[in-house]
């Protein structure tokens, strides 16, 4: 007991063995249960079974909400539902509603004295609607997409909801499980292509021994109330523009939370569309709101999936999606996505669930930059290691299936845990090389670099064995590739290294820059904008080419025996320099960055040569070098006039512009 032991050292107390031990046994095990007696003295707790009145057929994923509030859940695959109430709402009414049903309201004592639910059908056929034409339904389906701002948050919103993730052998044992409480910022509807952000506020995982037999892991789950958000991200199969991919049918209207419903269907004819996706959608027929959408992948969607994904090949992919209506919007509050793969010939079903508890939507802050998870992290090997369901406390989660718990039981039964340990998995995580791999990003852009070079006659000689003259043109700039790597130290600080190598015939620069830099963050509330401040060490290269020279002896150059029977010449500079660096990175998508930039160089010592390049012969073995332009034996001329200056100016900065990928 590390507590223990910190109160003796303060308080310089030797305590007798037999009360240590009673301290150990008895006094701190009292405190524990007294927090968790606390905790949950705070919260009220109400479960059931939700079922179809007319037929006792479970209805799974029924939306009950807690009046009045921003409090709810939903009811799992087998109806069950558990909600854990703040005491203040003890009074409140709890809502059950579900598609093609009669909302149900009941007190907590309700609910508690009967703990079957049961909702009554409410589908209303509309026969005179049905044969609507094709394009008064499209008609009907683009005015619901126009009035997508006017239906959904136009303002941030927080949600902060429960998340879930497992992998399973069909009809057969998990193979992990990853839980979350996590919460989502998401941006306004008005704009479809700004990215929400995530941080994670407690979580867990487990992996069972049966994981060995699997190679892949997934990421990008916890954002689903974001990425996976349809309307927000105008699916394409909503979208007026992608209309022609699919095939509308008005199917009839349905009743939810006593608002009349359209009932969509959606598919490609077999395939012969380009469309990606079928199933059913719903909208709301007074707002023309969407309220729930139910797909699945078409072979066309598979194999653009699987491109997506080496190694896997889905066969099947389903979604759910449902929004909850509060506050005069609807807001994202539930999604099931399920797939169905083959890796290395083995069949695997991967699930993963998203329920919002919480919607906040007054004085909505962006999430901190450095709590945010990026899109890339595995979040099963971020999560804790599984305890108990104890650890939740007051947070609403969906309950697991009887299969999970028995697995459980048996993982953490003390038989079981010896085998469990010494059973290896094919998957390595090796934490530490990923930890280091998501600190580097890179850059691929170009730079621009201004010059003051004139029109002029350059006269050679060297050593009275090489002699030419030749007029070079004016040149006011040069295009450069821009590559950089950079790694994050922390979430401010940085290591940079950049090269910069130009692609011209007539002028060519490199440059090689490495140091320091700062990150700022200046726009919190929606995609990230950094203003990164540096200091580098740069070594800049700057030559102005002559046309190729016809050597027909052997002779000495910058000490190499040079006897290549083409040679390329140039003049100008190399110096070391002192790099002063502003730039701007903002992020488009999951892991792409704009990147802007610009930095001057400070001169600390600048050579200026006469550089020769070997341009013929083998290209491995290819030699070049270079002389000072104030060596004795050399003589150059600068239109007539004898120099030691190589005349290429440079106005010393220079103007990248890239993107920038995360790893």
């Amino acid at each position: 007991m590390k507590l223990l032991e910190t109160i003796e050292k303060k308080g310089n107390i030797n305590y007798p063995a037999f009360l240590r031990y009673f301290i150990k046994a008895f006094i701190f095990p009292f405190f524990f249960f007294y927090f968790q007696t606390f905790i949950n003295a705070q919260f009220l707790t109400v479960s059931g079974k939700v079922f179809d009145a007319a037929n006792q057929k479970i209805l799974a994923y029924t939306n009950i909400q807690l009046k009045n509030s921003n409090i709810g859940t939903i009811s799992d695959k087998n109806g069950k539902f558990y909600l854990k109430i703040p005491q203040k709402y003890s009074k409140n009414i709890i809502q059950f509603s579900f598609i093609g049903y009669k909302t149900k309201s009941l007190t907590i004592k309700q609910i508690k004295k009967n703990t079957n639910i049961y909702l009554k059908p409410e589908d209303k056929q509309i026969g005179e609607i049905i044969i609507m034409p094709d394009s008064a339904l499209l008609t009907l389906l683009s005015k619901a997409y126009k009035k997508i701002p006017e239906n959904y948050p136009a303002k941030p919103t927080k949600i902060r909801g429960f998340y879930r993730e497992y992998i399973k052998i069909p009809q057969k044992n998990y193979l992990y499980f990853a839980e979350a409480v996590i919460e989502t910022y998401k941006t306004s509807y008005k704009n479809s292509s700004a990215n929400g952000q995530v941080r994670i506020i407690k979580s867990l995982v487990n992996e069972f021994p049966d994981i060995s037999s699997l190679y892949s892991r997934f990421y990008g789950g916890v954002f689903d109330a974001d990425a996976g958000d349809i309307v927000k991200r105008r699916y394409a199969f909503i979208n007026p523009k992608y209309f022609k991919n699919y095939h509308y049918t008005l199917y009839k209207t349905t009743k939810y939370q006593g608002k009349d419903v359209y009932v969509i269907n959606f598919d490609t004819k077999n395939d012969s569309l380009k469309g990606t996706r079928k199933g059913k959608f719903y909208i709301a027929k007074n707002s023309l709101a969407y309220i729930g959408f139910e797909y699945e992948s078409t072979s066309r969607g598979l194999k653009s999936y699987n491109k997506e994904n080496i190694g896997i090949k889905a066969v099947k992919y389903i979604n759910k999606v449902r929004y909850d209506f509060y506050k005069n919007k609807w807001h994202y509050k539930y999604s099931r996505s399920k797939r169905l793969f083959y890796e290395n010939k083995n069949l695997y079903e991967i699930v993963s669930e998203y329920i919002s508890n919480q919607i906040f939507t007054d004085t909505v802050k962006a999430i901190p930059f450095k709590d945010r998870i990026n899109y890339g992290d595995i979040f099963s090997e971020k999560a804790k290691n599984y305890v108990s369901d104890n650890y939740w406390q007051e947070y609403n989660i969906l309950k697991k299936d009887s299969a999970l718990k028995k697995q459980l039981i048996q993982l953490y039964d003390t038989t079981k845990s010896k085998e469990v340990l010494n059973r290896k998995t094919k998957y390595v995580k090796n934490n530490k090389l990923k930890k280091i791999l998501s600190q580097f990003n890179f850059i691929y852009g170009a730079s621009f670099y201004p010059f003051n070079t004139e029109q002029a006659n350059y006269s050679i000689n060297y050593n009275n064995l090489i002699e030419f003259s030749e007029s070079l043109n004016k040149i006011n700039y040069n295009i450069a590739l821009l590559f950089q790597f950079n790694y994050q130290l922390n979430y401010r600080w940085e290591y940079t290294f950049a090269i910069n190598s130009s692609f011209g015939n007539n002028l060519k620069t490199e440059s090689y820059e490495t140091g320091a830099a700062y990150n700022i963050l200046l726009n919190k509330k929606t995609n990230p904008l950094i203003l990164k401040l540096g200091l580098l060490y740069a070594y800049n290269k700057f030559i102005r080419y002559f046309s190729t020279y016809q050597n027909s002896k052997e002779f000495e150059f910058g000490n190499k025996t040079i006897d290549a029977n083409q040679l390329k010449f140039g003049i100008g500079n190399s110096s070391h320099n002192i790099k002063a660096m502003i730039s701007l990175e903002y992020k488009l998508e999951k892991r792409t960055w704009l990147f802007f930039g610009g930095g001057y160089f400070f001169p600390v010592k600048q050579n200026e040569k006469l550089f020769l390049e070997e341009d013929s012969g083998n290209v491995f073995t290819r030699k070049n070098a270079n002389i000072p332009l104030n060596s004795p034996l050399l003589k150059v001329g600068y239109n007539g006039k004898q120099t030691t200056k190589s005349y290429v100016d440079f106005n010393n900065y220079s103007i990248n512009l890239g993107l920038l990928i995360k790893f």
